[in-house]
């Protein structure tokens, strides 16, 4: 399962730089995949091990 997920991930990462894009990861949880993808090419990441999810009022708060 994870050489299926790791062969569609690169594909999925080819295709979008083939076509000029650049690519987002979302759902990064562990340093493992963060290191994997972006050894893949991916550009940005996001997910709980980057920043956990924060509710919408604490984005007006003054710091």
């Amino acid at each position: 399962m994870i050489i299926a997920v790791n062969t569609l991930s690169r594909r999925f990462i080819q295709l979008g730089k083939g076509l000029d894009m650049e690519i987002i990861t979302e759902g990064i949880e562990t340093e493992e995949q963060f290191t994997r993808l972006a050894q893949m090419g991916c550009d940005y990441a996001q997910g709980y091990l980057i920043a956990r999810p924060a509710p919408v009022d604490s984005f007006f708060e003054p710091n």
